[in-house]
């Protein structure tokens, strides 16, 4: 099959990730379909079903933004329902207000009846008050609600999300990307600006909607106040993210710095980190997969394929969510293995290999100003594991350190359960039986939160406790900037030629499959899944799936002699 153009590409991948979003809210979509929003004409044509497309570009903004941010779970699961919810009574509302234009009556009043009717739809529907009170964040109706949440101080997280809904409303423009900043007589315009400063159009609804604003606004226009709200939303929402990237970012950016993220997040969905290719007479296959369904460019993980060189990298990611250079602790530190083992020479391996990856991860905490922080808060230290085999001369040498597995000719080389885990696993998993006991009735996302609870303590004093240290039993080592005790460091060797399959795997696969095929790898991992989402029966981890993420980002590489 030829390759696609990287516009092809791009396109298809766009399909499959809101197609994907679709899935992921189709309890939202399926009031879409009630209110005859995809109900075809005589020419079967959709009228309105690129309202539906306009819904899920808000779910795809509205994620990334949450997620930048450090949202809960829980709180991106309503913000992405919300977003699909917010306009499914579109094809209603403008029923109900070109039925009152046409008649002299209020077109504010009758938008505000579609807003009631709307609500009792979702409530009927059996939609949460969070979700529902996002979902009516984005009418102009609720600018407000918008400017009270907006005189606040200090702000929960779910009043970011009900700003955030409301502003990514303002720039959506159908199921448009967001255009460029633009110069206009000397200041700096952008999406916001164009969609709520040069008027409204020639829809005689919405111009007599906005004429009405006034009387709700002090005199000014329904589109002046909306756009007076929507640059304050902008300037405290990218007041939030710059400290959560730890760089300035200017609120005029904001539209593009947004559908920056969902590119990205659409140009990883597919790609995953695939690797098919021929090298130093081994067939080697390689796939990346990380754990958030929506963000797989915050996979932690990753794989290296040279001449000489095969490896898996697990980033750890730290109990204290500080980024390092825009990423994720674990990423950083990851992409420092990285860089090392595609830069040495094969015959760099074991002890020595460690001790350069631990100095040029000091070298780059250095180099970003970091150092001084983390010495006074190590619970946020970047660190990875990795295991790497590198062929030198006849010699196949591997070097391990943590829970990055290997298998050799089907056979279990290296496997290290930290103890550490074990033992969270079972705090987990004992609180998790017991809350089922007591009710039968449990919830999954209950259960979830129930094992979470158990060892939260444990999570955090890990990397205090227990990283690098050969004292303690419970010790383990890993790449964060200190040096490596020896004990923790595998080295194996073999013979190159009698090499005929090698596997390395991240903890993220919980079956092993008997056959070196990543679809077959992939097979286990779904079968796993399935059978075992909440991980406390046949397949136990410290975490578990939710249906925004899988319980750990997953990596496999095989080597095949031909």
């Amino acid at each position: 099959m030829a390759e696609l153009a990287p516009e092809q590409r791009f396109e298809h991948q766009k399909t499959w990730y809101f197609g994907r979003l679709g899935i992921q809210t189709k309890e939202a979509l399926r009031l879409h379909q009630a209110r005859g929003m995809w109900d075809r004409n005589e020419k079967g044509e959709r009228d309105w079903g690129n309202v539906s497309e306009h819904c899920l570009a808000e779910v795809a903004r509205v994620f990334v933004v949450a997620d930048v941010l450090g949202f809960s779970e829980e709180t991106k699961r309503k913000l992405m329902v919300a977003a699909a919810l917010h306009d499914f009574n579109k094809k209603d509302e403008m029923t109900i207000a070109r039925k009152a234009y046409a008649e002299g009556q209020s077109v504010w009043e009758a938008f505000e009846e579609a807003s009631i009717e709307k609500t009792r739809m979702m409530q009927e529907a059996g939609f949460s008050p969070d979700v529902i009170r996002l979902a009516n964040a984005a009418p102009y109706g609720s600018i407000p609600e918008t400017e009270e949440v907006l005189q606040k101080d200090t702000l929960t997280e779910e009043d970011v999300a009900f700003l955030l809904l409301h502003y990514v409303d303002d720039i959506s423009r159908g199921a448009n990307w967001v255009a460029p900043v633009e110069e206009d007589d000397g200041k700096r315009v952008n999406e916001l600006d164009r969609r709520l400063g040069r008027g409204v159009g020639t829809n005689p609804v919405y111009m007599q909607l906005n004429e009405e604003g006034k009387t709700y606004f002090n005199g000014a226009t329904t589109w002046e106040a909306a756009l007076r709200v929507g640059q304050s939303i902008e300037e405290r929402l990218t007041g939030l993210i710059s400290q959560n990237i730890g760089q300035p970012l200017d609120p005029k950016d904001l539209p593009e710095f947004i559908d920056k993220r969902v590119r990205q997040n659409i140009e990883a969905t597919i790609r995953r980190k695939d690797y098919n290719k021929e090298v130093a007479g081994m067939y080697v296959e390689a796939l990346s997969v990380g754990k958030h369904k929506n963000s797989p460019e915050l996979n932690e993980d990753g794989f290296v394929i040279t001449e000489d060189t095969f490896a898996v990298i697990d980033g750890s990611t730290p109990r204290i969510p500080i980024l390092f250079d825009g990423k994720s602790g674990g990423r950083f530190a990851a992409e420092v293995v990285k860089d090392v083992l595609e830069t040495t020479e094969s015959h760099i391996n074991g002890e020595k290999l460690v001790e350069l990856i631990t100095t040029k991860l000091r070298e780059r905490m250095d180099a970003i100003g970091v150092s001084d922080s983390i010495s006074q808060s190590p619970d946020g230290r970047p660190a990875a594991l990795f295991t790497v085999a590198r062929m030198h001369g006849d010699r196949l040498i591997i070097t391990a350190l943590g829970d990055v597995h290997c298998r050799v000719n089907g056979q279990i080389v290296h496997e290290d359960h930290l103890l550490t885990e074990d033992i969270m696993i079972e705090k987990r998993i004992a609180a998790m039986r017991d809350a089922k006991a007591q009710n039968e009735d449990i919830s999954d996302e209950e259960l979830r939160s129930v094992g979470r609870a158990a060892i939260e303590d444990d999570l955090q004093t890990q990397v205090r406790r227990y990283f690098n240290n050969p004292d303690n039993p419970l010790g383990l080592g890993i790449i964060d900037g200190d040096k490596v005790p020896e004990k923790f460091i595998k080295i194996y060797m073999f013979n190159k030629a009698d090499v005929h399959t090698l596997e390395i795997f991240s903890d993220g696969y919980y079956l092993l499959p008997e056959v070196a095929n990543i679809e077959v790898w992939e097979k286990a991992f779904l079968t796993a899944e399935k059978e075992d989402p909440l991980r406390w029966e046949k397949y136990p981890a410290v975490k578990a799936s939710t249906p925004e993420q899988f319980s750990d980002d997953r990596t496999i590489l095989i080597a095949k002699a031909k």
